[in-house]
């Protein structure tokens, strides 16, 4: 483990780097993601954040019996660069961790700008290789060498990861690329309260272009406010959709057109209705889908919303728990009983409150439960130690 006063020099350091290079880690992420400036800029803020109160924030973790996991090997994915070149990292290097990073082939650069141009590894003397892997068989052998693999990706390849990991008995932690759900239910409800719940839904929705995690992918809304809120999205898209270019997607992002094949697939499948936008060429909302289909169930990397309704709690209970991935819940409500109800009866590891779904703060903990991760709720700090114990 690293001391106080290695991390604050260490921590320090990158602050100082990243505050200097901001126009270029800007063009860089712009080229990796094709995302907008608004939501680049919360994530440049968000990683200074997190670096500048690295050490206020972890200080009672810091106090714990934590040793390194060892020998680690960190594959990450290619959203939010800025935030996955800098968070995990740093954790696993203040834990003591020998460690290996293959950064997406998107964001190679940008991950050796910001730890090796910067001149940090070297001032540091940092235990960090930073690995361009083009051959599974590459893959393999660092899986080997390795005591844990931590991977930020896609389901698919995460299964041919994990594998991997299984047959040479290296432990395996996932970050699975999916996307959240929202509850609304509201006893006492009127058009302020729809409208202004709509557009914070369709901005937590379509937000990063529909490429991160946190991002609200459907909305169960209670069958008493279904038809109101279903009239007051539409109302919002329309309003959002004037200036979504410029704030939420950029005029020249470019959908992948094997993704957009299965999504395109999927919607046909759901029986839902295309109420807004366009497949393949604006973000789009879809109403009242079969709740047992695949897209219900899962989340996608896309600027999409669906919306259901639901009759009473015990059933929301059961879908909610039907899904595939457990990360976190929005709950928008009234009711502290209902609220506390499906905090203790759902699965997910993040639930959230308040206006903003898709702001992780810096002081909140990462993570989900199987298959969407490992560990749950904490600290990347924690998920890079074990915690021992000296027993007399």
């Amino acid at each position: 483990m690293y001391n106080t006063e290695q991390i604050e020099k260490l921590a320090s350091s990158l602050v100082s780097f990243i505050s200097s290079s901001k126009e270029n880690l800007f063009l860089e992420n712009v080229a990796i993601t094709q995302d907008t400036d608004e939501a680049i800029s919360f994530d440049y803020s968000f990683t200074l954040s997190y670096l500048e109160k690295y050490l206020e924030n972890n200080r009672s973790l810091l106090s714990k019996k934590l040793k390194p996991k060892g020998r680690v090997f960190v594959i990450l994915s290619y959203n939010e660069p800025i935030i996955m070149s800098v968070v995990p990292i740093l954790n696993a290097l203040v834990a003591g961790n020998s460690v290996t990073v293959k950064p997406s082939k998107k964001c190679h650069k940008l991950f050796e700008t910001i730890w090796i141009q910067s001149g940090i590894k070297k001032e540091f003397d940092l235990n960090l290789e930073v690995v361009n892997l083009s051959q599974n068989s590459d893959v393999d052998d660092y899986i080997k060498k390795s005591e844990c693999v931590y991977f930020f990706g896609s389901h698919a390849v995460a299964k041919e990861i994990y594998k991997i990991c299984a047959d040479n008995f290296v432990e395996f932690i996932p970050e699975i690329e999916t996307a959240d759900c929202k509850v609304v239910k509201r006893e006492k409800f009127d058009n302020a309260f729809i409208k202004k719940d709509s557009i914070e839904t369709l901005k937590s929705s379509f937000t990063h272009a529909g490429q991160i995690c946190e991002r609200i992918c459907g909305v169960f809304v209670a069958e008493d406010m279904f038809a109101d809120y279903s009239r007051e999205l539409m109302e919002a898209y329309n309003i959002i959709s004037k200036d979504y270019h410029s704030s939420l997607i950029r005029k020249d992002f470019v959908f992948n057109q094997k993704y957009l094949e299965r999504i395109s697939q999927d919607i046909q499948e759901s029986g839902a209705t295309l109420i807004a936008g366009e497949i393949g060429k604006t973000p789009i909302i879809l109403l009242d889908p079969n709740i047992e289909c695949p897209m219900v169930k899962n989340g996608y990397f896309y600027p999409m919303l669906w919306v259901s309704k639901f009759k009473d709690l015990d059933s929301l209970i059961s879908t909610l728990n039907s899904r595939t991935y457990f990360l976190g819940l929005h709950i928008s409500t009234d009711s502290s009983s209902f609220r506390d109800t499906l905090v203790e009866k759902t699965n997910f590891t993040r639930y959230t409150i308040g206006d903003a779904h898709d702001q992780v703060g810096d002081t909140e903990g990462w993570g989900g439960r199987w298959p969407s991760g490992v560990g749950g709720n904490k600290s990347w700090l924690e998920h890079f130690t074990v915690e021992y114990a000296v027993v007399k």
